[in-house]
């Protein structure tokens, strides 16, 4: 999936975690290398290290903060720049299971790994939400011809049932276990 950092990606993919598909992010490499350089974050007025503001917060909140954000973003900008732009890909797309759900394509060259391998591309969209900077992380994918756009404008399991009947419809999958939450 593709989408502007808080657009739901994660939420959607949920509901097809919950039925045996696999997780699986190029943000994760880019956190681990973030992770081990472990610079200082600016939250509020105090410096604090990257992983403490990681433990303190979770990933997902720890993401709003700008410069949580910027490390996370000039990791991985590096990397493809220094090292080659397919280091990430690379890493993610070895042993890949059977049904992986990408939560944060980011890159063009990411998306195309993701298509070669039989997988597709959707786009989830949040009313309201925009890019969080403009980064090439936020941006780069904003051209790229998915294969479905899901809008996240209700419930995370009305989300969930719209990443569902996408993928159905473009792989010929069927996803029939069906896991209801009660809240």
């Amino acid at each position: 999936m593709c989408g502007y950092t808080r657009s739901g990606k994660d939420a959607a993919a949920e509901a097809l975690i919950e039925r045996g598909w696999t997780r699986v992010a190029v943000s994760d490499t880019v956190l681990e290398l973030a992770a081990r350089i472990n610079p200082p974050i600016r939250v509020g007025g105090e410096y604090q290290p990257f992983n403490r503001v990681l433990a303190d917060r979770g990933y997902t909140a720890a993401k709003e903060i700008p410069a949580f954000l910027e490390v996370l973003q000039d990791v991985g900008i590096a990397v493809r720049g220094v090292l080659d732009p397919d280091a990430f890909v690379k890493a993610t797309m070895k042993d890949l299971p059977d049904r992986a759900v990408f939560t944060s394509v980011r890159f063009p060259n990411e998306a195309r790994a993701i298509v070669d391998a039989g997988g597709v591309i959707v786009r989830v969209v949040r009313p309201g939400v925009g890019p969080a900077n403009d980064r090439a992380t936020e941006t780069s994918m904003v051209d790229w011809p998915v294969d479905a756009t899901i809008v996240n404008d209700a419930t995370p399991d009305a989300l969930g049932w719209r990443l569902i009947e996408a993928v159905s419809a473009l792989t010929d999958t069927e996803i029939t276990t069906r896991v209801f939450s009660i809240t």
